[in-house]
């Protein structure tokens, strides 16, 4: 049996009517083709959507690499100021001393003037 392959003009109607006249079997089959047609049409429209360019292994460790030294870096300047701080002798008494003492009797600093007289 030979099968030749012939190319037809159909508009929506006639295909529609073609379509009717087959068996529920082979409609039901349509259907179906159809379905997972659109199926792969929306799975790659959504896939492309959130499509990014790939980043390798590799660009990830520095940016680690990168973000890890810039915070170990702050900690040590942290741990530096700190060490001046307490090097300076009498500091941590006096903050403890002034944050016992009663705020009425403190001056707000905004009303202190400089030695203008």
């Amino acid at each position: 049996m030979n099968i030749q392959t012939y190319q037809l003009s159909l508009d929506f109607e006639q295909i529609l009517n073609l379509v009717r006249q087959l068996p529920s079997v082979e409609q039901e089959k349509i259907r179906q083709e159809i379905e997972k047609a659109n199926r792969e049409q929306k799975l790659n429209s959504f896939l492309a959507d959130f499509h990014t360019d790939e980043i390798s292994l590799a660009e990830v460790e520095a940016v680690r690499s990168d973000i890890y030294s810039q915070q170990k870096n702050q900690n040590a300047e942290i741990e530096a100021a700190t060490q001046e701080l307490l090097a300076i002798p009498g500091l941590l008494e006096r903050v403890k001393q002034s944050q016992l003492t009663s705020k009425n009797n403190c001056t707000n600093w905004r009303t202190l003037r400089s030695n203008k007289d």
